[in-house]
């Protein structure tokens, strides 16, 4: 036993006996919630990959995002291989820069939730274990085997420096540590866990520790290799996008695993369903966003909070994109995942769904301390009725939909609330009902104290509620919601009135106000219209509500500012908040088309900016109202994509062709638990090529009897190899096994033959049942042998040898360009000569317009540059959609933007045909240089259609440093 591990279990018995879960610094918590400085928190928060958004100024712009929605808090996986290249070789630079996003994160006023692994999943490339442990591990991975302890342990030595600086308790945004991923099936060691916790420790992680299993199971809640805090991951709708209307039962069993697994820690769901992953061939992720839509999340999510819930997660609420060979081969380019956010950083009404719940989240604080409570079932019995209640104050909150969470009925109900103020069967206006319209849900808060106000029930949603300053003093504000036309019904208690309240209606109007003075209780009935707008005046401090359709809801937002929070309509989105010293209240945020901005200040404001621009023509809508027009963004033009340079490039092919620096393939032992079939081993990862396209070239004397040749090409799912034999194109087969036969005049007739196979490597497996170390599956050929006999229907197997070179990336492991980093670039001819950079010389050619196509099989490149000149202050999202007339055409292309492999496009298999160009990788106002490479597996492929489109346009966004991006001549000259 190693010294390190000696210690390890020597913090692990220390901390057990002395603390029992660990637990230090700001951060603790209860069976209620987490608690963070002495006060209850309630962690709302959305999964996020900085790896998947390779411009660092955009973080700001998704944090912001997240923030504004919200919610408390974003969750983060450390990819192991991102930031790893080789063994012991770390990179935390540029696009790697994980300091600058805790810093982004904090100035923004998010918790983090961190999540380095070792092992990830996340639909990436081995499940974010590096190239290099692919072959060099000889043990199991995710066990206490001592190979894979001594490469997992620099992984944290390197990244666990990162994290313990940005800790909670020393000011930074960590309030927690994930211990691994899903580590609940397969062989599972608890050593293995307690080394990874007691490195943790030993490195100086002091907030809590945290993990992630799925379902109901009980592992790691207790005994060894327990965590502080354990989570369960649901993904109810599964991950098949192709039949989107169709539910499946919603998951009660939170409860009742928490109340049997870990009763004192809190409710914990770091992964619950916020899209859908969609694989090669599928049906897109439009149907991803069907599959969980906004009614997804209303039912879903709120049933997480009837359960008790305070600790939840979405994966994915930003999903990006899986550029470069990041992915698995499971997966495409686009890792939209149907999320809230979309690839192209727009927000859908998934957004909006989540945005209604996580501002009443944020502000209904008696949430983070909730008990279940037996209630009266409705008195429509197909309608299920969940209550839960603080017991310090009283507060309820009742969450109610289908008994059936699949069915897809208007169902109406009355139910009974009972509290500290008595039973109440609501609604009580005659002829009124609640309605759950079809796939819907509802929370109705009741018994609840805010401001200076006590609402008795409502039959509404409650989006937020604030205080702010009117003409006269302040005044309460509530927002509240329903589906526009339904009923609702609001109950309050004015505890000193000594006279009925006053009512003064802005807009819309009321259907029925009821003062009952013997319990000093107003209750107000109304037909929900788009909004109706209302002030209520009594002893107490008066109160402004705001009663509008969900539609409308949606378009409200509330910000945080150091001087209270800031109610705001009509914008697209509200960044921020800051009051000046004179008085000035300066907003940020983004417009679609020209707005009515309404703003409700908590003081009174001296005047607005908007952007940096100070705002003319304001007027007072009402006491507290101020109003005024925000305009839209300018026109965008978008350049067309008409004049291309192009050059056939596969002289790998050419029997005459010059390997002489390539790798000699010739090992015959591999770390590989799948053996090949032939030697020597015709891995790539064993000759330090892990990732993309990679050549193998073979010699063999010529021989009468050599009649063809078996290969067996291993690439992952959608993998192709093509096959040449002295440049004589044999054909493309299929990832597996195939038999390519040679005609006589194709054979040389003294001398070598050489054999040339272009094979991609679509990424390695994931780990996720952790049995077989499924990851290290072998990438490359597995079996090569030649064939003797006269007849091509027999294959003998020849015993003349082959004599393999091996070429994949540029230098292997020692890559030139540590900007773009190790998953970047493949083994093509022009990936190795640098046709994919701004600034290779292509003076010499060829000019063509598409479509264009080229005869041979192979890969030929296309090269354009553009232009674009988006003014200063717009936020342009843009991408490239590439469409073919022939969508049976065997081709298969790689999308390299200013030198950034950003797309891998699949013609014949598909869905994918429109890729996100980030800002920052894209210049905005500059020169574009967009090269792509035309693998045709056949001959007579090429490009149809290329072209620039926008996801959207907004006059706002955030500021964008373009990314250190070097050229041609930087790194090959």
């Amino acid at each position: 036993m190693t010294r390190k591990v000696l210690i390890y279990f020597f913090l692990i018995c220390f901390v057990s006996a002395v603390y029992g879960k660990y637990i230090t610094g700001n951060v603790t918590y209860d069976k209620y919630s987490l608690i963070i400085d002495g006060e209850r928190q309630f962690i709302y928060s959305g999964a996020f990959h900085y790896w998947r958004l390779p411009s660092p100024s955009l973080w700001r712009d998704i944090l912001e995002k997240l923030k504004s929605a919200g919610m408390s808090a974003t969750t983060v996986y450390f990819a192991w291989s991102y930031h790893s290249p080789k063994s012991h070789l770390y990179n935390f630079e540029g696009v790697r820069d994980i300091d600058k996003l805790f810093n982004v994160t904090g100035e923004v006023g998010l918790h983090l939730i961190s999540r380095p692994g070792p092992y990830i999943n996340a639909e990436t490339n081995a499940g974010g274990f590096p190239g290099w442990l692919v072959s060099s591990l000889k043990g199991l991975a995710r066990t206490d085997d001592p190979y894979y302890t001594a490469a997992w342990e620099q992984w944290l030595s390197a990244v666990d420096p990162h994290l313990q600086k940005f800790q909670s308790p020393y000011g930074g945004p960590i309030i927690a540590v994930q211990v691994e991923n899903e580590y609940d099936v397969g062989n599972l060691s608890a050593k293995y866990m307690e080394l990874l916790e007691a490195k943790f420790r030993e490195d100086g992680i002091v907030v809590p520790l945290t993990t992630n299993v799925y379902g109901d199971r009980s592992t790691w809640t207790s005994g060894p290799g327990a965590v502080d805090i354990q989570g369960i991951d649901s993904y109810p709708q599964g991950f098949d996008c192709r039949n989107p209307s169709q539910w499946h039962a919603i998951p009660t069993y939170f409860a009742a695993a928490h109340a049997e697994n870990n009763p004192t820690e809190p409710m914990y769901n770091p992964e619950y369903q916020g899209g859908s992953f969609d694989p090669w061939a599928g049906p897109g992720y439009y149907y991803c966003y069907e599959l969980t839509n906004g009614d997804f999340e209303r039912v879903f999510y709120q049933n997480q909070i009837a359960q008790g819930e305070t600790m939840l997660n979405f994966y994915m609420t930003f999903g990006g994109t899986t550029w470069g060979w990041l992915p698995f081969p499971g997966v495409y380019t686009s890792y939209d995942y149907g999320a809230a956010i979309n690839e192209g950083r727009q927000l859908t009404d998934k957004y909006s769904e989540q945005k209604l719940m996580a501002n009443f989240f944020r502000v209904f604080k008696p949430l983070r301390k909730m008990d279940s409570i037996q209630v009266a079932s409705p008195t429509n019995p197909t309608l299920y009725l969940q209550g839960r209640e603080n017991k310090d104050d009283g507060t309820q909150l009742y969450i109610l939909r289908h008994q059936d969470g699949t069915s897809i009925t208007k169902e109406t109900t009355r139910i009974l609330v009972q509290g500290i103020l008595g039973d109440y069967q609501i609604p009580r206006e005659e002829g009124t009902y609640i309605l759950i319209d079809r796939r819907d849900s509802k929370m109705l808060p009741c018994f609840y104290g805010f401001g200076d106000q006590y609402l008795v029930y409502s039959t509404a949603e409650m989006m937020t509620h604030t205080t702010v300053q009117g003409e006269s003093g302040q005044v309460d504000t509530a927002i509240f919601y329903l589906g526009e036309m339904q009923y609702g019904e609001l109950m309050f208690y004015f505890q000193n009135a000594v006279f009925e309240p006053s009512i003064q209606v802005y807009e819309g109007q009321l259907q029925k106000l009821h003062w009952d003075s013997s319990r000093n209780q107003l209750r107000i009935n109304y037909q929900q219209s788009q909004v109706i707008r209302l002030m209520i005046s009594s002893q107490q401090r008066p109160l402004y509500l705001i009663l509008a359709s969900r539609e409308v809801a949606k378009k409200w937002w509330n910000i945080e500012s150091d001087d209270g929070d800031v109610l705001l309509s009509g914008p697209y989105l509200v960044r921020s908040a800051k009051y000046t010293d004179d008085g000035g209240l300066h907003l940020r945020g983004d417009t679609e088309i020209e707005t009515q901005l309404k703003v409700l200040p908590p003081k009174p404001a001296t005047y607005l900016t908007w952007n940096g621009e100070y705002l003319e023509n304001v007027k007072h809508e009402s006491p507290l109202t101020l109003v005024t027009t925000l305009p839209g963004p300018p026109p965008v033009y978008l350049p067309p994509l008409d004049f291309w340079k192009f050059k056939y490039g596969t002289p790998e092919k050419e029997a005459s062709f010059d390997d002489s620096d390539w790798v000699t393939a010739d090992k015959n032992h591999t770390n590989c638990p799948f053996k090949p079939i032939t030697l020597p081993v015709l891995y790539m990862d064993d000759y330090g090529f892990h990732v993309g396209d990679v050549w193998f070239r073979g010699r063999f004397s010529s021989n009468e009897t050599v009649r063809g040749i078996v290969l067996t090409g291993e690439g992952g799912d959608f993998s192709v190899y093509s096959v040449w034999l002295n440049g004589h194109f044999l054909g493309t087969a299929e990832n597996g096994t195939a038999t390519f036969h040679f005609k006589k005049e194709q054979l040389a007739a003294q001398g070598d033959n050489v054999i040339a196979i272009l094979l991609e490597n679509m990424g390695h497996d994931e780990d996720y049942t952790n049995t077989h170390n499924k990851w290290q599956h072998p990438r490359g050929l597995v079996q090569a042998r030649l064939i003797s006999g006269c007849s091509c229907e027999k294959n003998d197997m020849s015993d003349v040898p082959i004599y393999w070179k091996i070429q994949g990336n540029l230098r292997g492991e020692e890559y030139i360009d540590s900007a773009r980093g190790p998953f970047n670039n493949g083994g093509l001819y022009g990936e190795r000569h640098g046709w994919y950079l701004p600034g290779f010389p292509d003076e010499d050619w060829e000019q063509v317009i598409l479509p264009h196509r080229f005869s041979e099989a192979g890969v030929a490149w296309y090269r354009t540059t553009f232009e674009l000149n988006i003014p200063e202050g717009v936020d342009a999202s843009i991408g490239i959609r590439i469409e073919d007339t022939d969508p049976d055409s065997r081709y298969r292309a790689l999308i390299f933007l200013n030198g950034w492999m950003l797309g891998h496009y699949i013609n014949y298999v598909g869905p994918q045909h429109f890729f996100a160009l980030p800002n920052g990788i894209l210049n905005p106002r500059g020169s574009n240089q967009l090269s792509i490479a035309v693998w045709g597996q056949e001959g007579g492929e090429g490009l149809s259609h290329v072209a620039l489109e926008t996801y959207a346009i907004h006059l706002g966004g955030v500021p964008v440093e373009m990314v250190y991006s070097p050229d041609y001549k930087e790194l090959f000259l």
